[in-house]
């Protein structure tokens, strides 16, 4: 996919990019997303879309107090991207808001599985802080994690106490060592997950503090849906690593390797992201 976007401003970066870096910057943050698992063989069941045709909506919450529940259908395309203040403040580096169609209580799965229990995210607002001084590897990963959020996955480290999603899960997660955690958090399990019926895939919760050694502060462990320790996310490719492909797996079965349904997803409003480079923070 490519972008939309031009001008050039010192504002927001400390060595500013390119246009085109910038946008060949925008365009891999998807297509990491898209790859094939090196691990497993399976590909993304969905393929990202520019869709610039379509005005971008800086949508207002349905429920100001609960940023983690935006109901009913969104405007614009399915993901737009805005330079503005995140959602959660503007000490993050960015934040996403997904919203849910409440009219739909049954799914049909990429993998095929028709009426599964469950509800449909109807699109997503990305808010990349302007404030931020980034360079393009920085900003390339921190749009490539905040895209895993559009797709539905959670960062690692949250807990059902601290938002309205699921502890964290695995196939064999152990933080009773530095050396556990780091093997039980770098192994693949793409493939233990049922596709017709991802629930029933017997995987571990965890729901207690990973923000530790042993946990994600442990040395070595770097997983994209992770937001502890961002100089550790800076790996090289592929982004993501076996704990993202299996939730990916886990959102978006495909059967097997080569196999499944492909979900288009539009991205609109690519343009608007030049205002990285041009305007103050917004309240």
């Amino acid at each position: 996919m490519t972008t939309g976007c031009c001008g050039t401003s010192s504002s927001g970066w400390g060595r500013p990019p390119s246009d085109q870096a910038f946008a060949d910057a925008i365009a891999r943050a998807f297509e990491y997303w898209e790859v094939v698992d090196p691990a497993t063989g399976l590909p993304a069941a969905f393929h990202f879309v520019e869709d610039l045709s379509t005005p971008a909506v800086d949508q207002a919450p349905n429920n100001p107090n609960n940023p983690n529940a935006y109901l009913g259908l969104n405007a614009g395309a399915e993901i737009d991207i805005f330079a503005e203040t995140p959602h959660a403040g503007p000490g993050f580096g960015a934040s996403v808001i997904f919203f849910v169609d409440t009219t739909q209580d049954d799914l049909t799965l990429t993998s095929g599985t028709q009426s599964y229990a469950g509800r449909a995210i109807s699109g997503a607002d990305i808010r990349m802080n302007p404030a931020f001084v980034y360079t393009l590897r920085f900003f390339e990963t921190l749009l490539t994690h905040e895209i895993g959020h559009a797709l539905g996955l959670a960062d690692l480290e949250v807990t059902p106490l601290a938002s309205n999603v699921s502890g964290f899960l695995d196939d064999d997660y152990d933080p009773s060592t530095s050396t556990s955690v780091l093997a039980t958090t770098s192994n693949s399990f793409a493939l233990l997950i049922d596709p017709a019926d991802p629930d029933a895939t017997p995987l571990l919760s965890f729901d207690g503090n990973m923000n530790t050694d042993p946990g994600i502060d442990t040395p070595g462990v770097s997983i994209l849906m992770e937001s502890d320790d961002w100089p550790e996310l800076q790996f090289a490719e592929p982004k993501l690593q076996n704990d993202d492909f299996a939730g990916r797996q886990f959102l978006y079965p495909v059967p097997e390797p080569g196999a499944g349904a492909m979900l288009l997803v539009g991205v609109g409003a690519l343009s608007l992201l030049v205002r990285l480079r041009t305007s103050e923070t917004q309240p």
